[in-house]
């Protein structure tokens, strides 16, 4: 939520501007930009489906992680993850989690630095 209000709210970006933004320049920074950070045939197909025009207060103690902190507790903002796709799979979708122990996979990384 954090990332996407800098993007939409403050710097207007939004559509393939905001995707780039979010996803491909941090994968490419990463090294990881061959298997990440676009939509394209070869790259994993992980998508979040964000409504961009739901708005409140960001609430950690309702997210589905092990951590139940936020550096976003309580801001305000817009967007809302509604759906999101692993390789091609739905995990999570209405508020409950779909996936299954070992579906994700760890993705070495390498900074490139600024």
């Amino acid at each position: 939520p954090g990332r996407y209000k800098e993007a939409a709210d403050r710097r207007g970006v939004i559509g393939r501007g905001g995707c780039k933004l979010l996803a491909e320049t941090p994968a490419n920074r990463f090294g990881v930009g061959s298997r990440k950070g676009r939509i394209a045939k070869g790259p994993d197909a992980d998508v979040t489906v964000v409504d961009p025009n739901a708005e409140g207060a960001f609430d950690a103690s309702g997210r589905l992680s092990k951590a139940r902190w936020s550096p976003y507790q309580g801001k305000k903002g817009k967007g809302k993850g509604l759906r999101t796709i692993l390789r091609g799979k739905t995990i999570y979708a209405d508020g409950k989690l779909l996936n299954n122990p070992g579906d994700g996979k760890f993705v070495p990384v390498s900074y490139k630095g600024v």
